[in-house]
């Protein structure tokens, strides 16, 4: 006689189903098993004490059950390997393990790695920057901007961005926004009465930048968007921003009367060697290795990681140099800094709101525009930032010392279009819900 565990309620009905399962599986036969019953009462046991209870115990039981039948010669006796595959779907099933609370930080960190990052590169530059220092000095800024681009390359897929070329009204209408108007913005942030001045520069810089190499196209695909479309604009901006930017931020420099003064050409040289060059040399490398687009393909977290670790170190040492110069920046400062990112962020969704619903972009019969919507709201708000610190970078000449400074209003608007655009997508979540729960109660 084979021993078997009495458990209550949900547990006690899986344990039946799986085992009357795996008997018709292999007896052809729906009839249940009644060995006789030696019970074990677990009454006072707590619900996940009885799921761990009878995870540990499922093989042992289900092996004495077959036992029992086959010496009493109502099955034949059962291949291991066969048993052995349904105990581990009966297992699986069973055991549910509870996420402990080092856990749910670590995958909070994994996940939000990069704004995390960021606030705590910017605190140890404040506080602490003689290592930023030493490693600006050591030229690692230049090695950490080449590994970005490089690893952007890497993970470009071409297939994926052109699956959307037909929806160019859609495509020309995210060009624009995204490298022509979003820019007009840099005339109202340098306007703004910052101090110190650089401030207001490093935000007029952010506003002339293209979109953001991976956020966007990652909240376009968690709302459900058109992945495709965000991730064309994305790479396409990109590139031709590289060559449009340069002229877009020198018009408004001179009209705008900044201090700061720059000729386009040697700026688009300088993003010409330091971007694109990059960018396409991983490109060309993952076109032409197919071991290495699959060794990206298959370690995405880890690239992005990776990717983010090299943009945390470049605020890092630009901060660090910017304390060390002497040049100091008050609270009232960064507080005018963040109503400004918030502000001009909120300009640019709301326009993008407006805009798509009055052009009515995608619209279908079967109201697939949404997601193309969706995609152009999120693409066209936001600014990269990788790009940004290398233009600030590449403008230290012009700007001295206080490249550190231009760099902090970047960052800080980097991290707040990442959390309003977060809300924004869990709101449309919300919406699609109730919308399909309506939907479904009329049904």
């Amino acid at each position: 006689m084979a021993p078997e565990i009495l458990l209550s309620g949900r547990q006690s009905s899986l344990f039946h189903r799986r085992r009357t399962h795996c008997f018709t599986r292999y007896t052809g036969t729906s009839r249940s098993l009644q060995p006789a019953r030696k019970a074990l009462q677990l009454s006072a046991v707590s619900v996940h004490a009885a799921q761990t209870h009878y995870a540990a115990n499922a093989s042992r039981l289900h092996q004495a059950h077959f036992r029992h039948l086959s010496s009493s010669g109502s099955i034949k006796a059962l291949p291991r390997r066969q048993f052995t595959k349904c105990d581990a779907q009966s297992s699986a099933a069973a055991e549910v393990a509870p996420r402990s609370g080092l856990g749910t930080v670590r995958q909070f960190l994994i996940g939000q790695f990069l704004p995390v990052g960021l606030l705590l590169a910017m605190l140890l530059g404040f506080l602490c920057p003689s290592p930023g220092i030493k490693a600006a000095d050591a030229g690692l800024q230049t090695l950490t901007t080449t590994g970005i681009f490089i690893i952007s390359g890497l993970n470009l897929k071409r297939g994926e961005a052109t699956q959307a070329l037909t929806a160019w009204r859609s495509i020309l209408y995210g060009l624009a926004t995204i490298l022509l108007i979003t820019p007009l913005a840099g005339f109202l942030a340098l306007r703004l009465p910052l101090n110190p001045p650089e401030l207001a520069f490093g935000l007029t810089v952010f506003c002339c930048m293209p979109t953001t190499l991976s956020s966007a196209v990652s909240l376009t695909q968690t709302v459900g968007g058109n992945t495709a479309l965000a991730l064309l604009l994305t790479v396409s901006s990109n590139l031709l921003g590289i060559f449009t930017m340069p002229f877009i931020l020198c018009q408004l420099l001179g009209a705008s009367g900044s201090a700061v003064t720059m000729k386009p050409g040697p700026l688009l040289a300088n993003l010409l060697k330091t971007i694109l060059a990059p960018l396409l040399a991983g490109a060309t490398i993952r076109s032409c290795v197919p071991a290495v687009a699959k060794l990206v393909d298959s370690n995405k977290k880890r690239m992005s990681l990776l990717s983010s670790m090299l943009l945390i170190l470049v605020p890092w040492m630009q901060i660090s140099k910017a304390v060390m110069s002497g040049v100091a920046i008050s609270v009232t400062s960064l507080l005018g800094v963040l109503a400004a990112g918030v502000g001009i962020h909120l300009v640019f969704l709301a326009f993008n709101l407006t805009a798509t619903a009055a052009l009515q972009l995608g619209k279908t019969a079967d109201n697939a525009g949404t997601g193309i919507r969706r995609a152009c709201i999120l693409v066209g708000s936001q600014k990269t930032l990788p790009i940004a610190v290398t233009v600030l970078h590449g403008l230290a000449p012009q700007i001295g010392g206080a490249v550190g400074l231009a760099v902090i209003p970047c960052v800080v608007s980097h991290l707040v279009q990442i959390v309003i655009d977060s809300m924004l997508v869990s709101l449309w979540l919300k919406q699609d819900t109730g919308k399909l729960q309506a939907t479904q109660q009329l049904a």
